[in-house]
């Protein structure tokens, strides 16, 4: 017997931009089903398929699609909305001691993230003082992380007093979901473990 040895997605109507046919070599489920990997936009997307080729290992084709003169395949590729928002098991920093002058050596914010099904990649980064005000430190992408450790590096802001702080970030996932941890209001998630604190000291009294 030849089998399947190609299926060629060829025609994704107006939005073939949304979506990527990765490889034709199919996979044969235990019930019989065919699959093909497709990569579709992050975000919203919606797929239309319109044509379609299937090879077996003879070379004999089948054809579907009103793009390729056949009936309708009337098949429509989509996301499924992503309803799980990034977790956060554990968080420490090192050192956890900084003199206010030294904005040279570099911090270590590990985040332990949990059921990300859609993959952690931007980090938002706060010093929060005492008063509960919170300042920027960094903000950007990060290596897509959906579950495990997560180190992000930084060194302390220039002009920063001498005191106890606690850290604070917003995490946002591929799906743009953002949940936020040990930030000022309502909205932000309690540290797990604990508020992650960050001591600055007073160089004059070090010596």
């Amino acid at each position: 017997m030849g089998g399947v040895s190609s299926v060629q997605l060829t025609n994704w109507g107006n939005n073939a931009n949304q979506c990527q046919q990765l490889s034709t070599t199919p996979t044969v489920q235990a019930d019989g089903t065919v699959t093909v990997p497709v990569r579709g936009l992050r975000g919203q997307f919606s797929c239309q398929l319109h044509g379609l080729i299937i090879t077996d290992g003879h070379g004999d084709q089948a054809v579907y699609g009103s793009s390729l003169g056949a009936p309708d395949i009337d098949a429509t590729l989509a996301n499924i909305p992503d309803t799980v928002w990034p977790t956060v098991d554990a968080v420490t920093v090192t050192p956890g001691t900084v003199a206010a002058n030294d904005t040279q050596t570099w911090i270590k914010l590990t985040i332990d993230v949990s059921a990300s099904t859609a993959g952690v990649n931007g980090l938002d980064l706060y010093l929060v003082d005492a008063s509960g005000h919170a300042d920027s430190i960094q903000s950007g992408g990060v290596s897509t992380t959906f579950s495990g450790p997560l180190d992000e590096y930084f060194t302390l802001p220039q002009g920063t007093a001498p005191g106890t702080y606690t850290i604070g970030f917003r995490l946002q996932d591929q799906g743009y979901n953002t949940v936020s941890y040990g930030l000022p209001g309502s909205g932000s998630q309690p540290m797990p473990g604990g508020p992650v604190t960050l001591t600055v000291t007073d160089p004059a009294t070090a010596r």
